[in-house]
């Protein structure tokens, strides 16, 4: 299970959006930052994801760019136009570990890339990184 990373906060007041298909991964996701104190929330519903970023404004998405019905580029794109989503630290994770794919995922605006599969302890360790970075200006 999940180790207590050093840079991690002992209570997380943040909110997490998690756009991520496979239940198993999800839940895993979930149950790791919940136990930070994180409030997770999901969807693998492109625009359910939009919707959430623009009026939630979450601290940060964990973005699967195979979700469902999900461009995962395409939504960081879109993301980025917005007021919301140019303040808000999405971290992509994927399978799709090609050069090509990690390279144009940061060039559009994704701020880190998470290979699969991956350990808690490195989903932690971005995760609270990005969010000690207090990447809202």
């Amino acid at each position: 299970m999940l180790h207590d990373p050093t840079n991690a906060p002992q209570d997380c007041p943040k909110n997490i959006l998690l756009i991520e298909q496979e239940a198993t991964l999800r839940d895993l996701i979930s149950i790791s930052l919940k136990r930070f104190g994180c409030t997770v929330r999901h969807t693998d519903d492109r625009d359910e994801a939009a919707k959430l970023i623009e009026q939630e404004w979450p601290d940060l998405v964990l973005l699967d760019l195979l979700a469902s019905n999900i461009n995962g580029l395409q939504l960081i794109e879109e993301s980025r136009k917005t007021r919301a989503g140019r303040q808000i630290a999405i971290i992509v994770i994927s399978s799709l570990a090609f050069g090509e794919v990690v390279q144009r995922a940061l060039k559009i605006g994704a701020n880190d890339f998470i290979v699969k599969p991956f350990s808690t302890e490195v989903l932690a360790g971005k995760v609270f990184r990005w969010l000690g970075k207090g990447h809202r200006q």
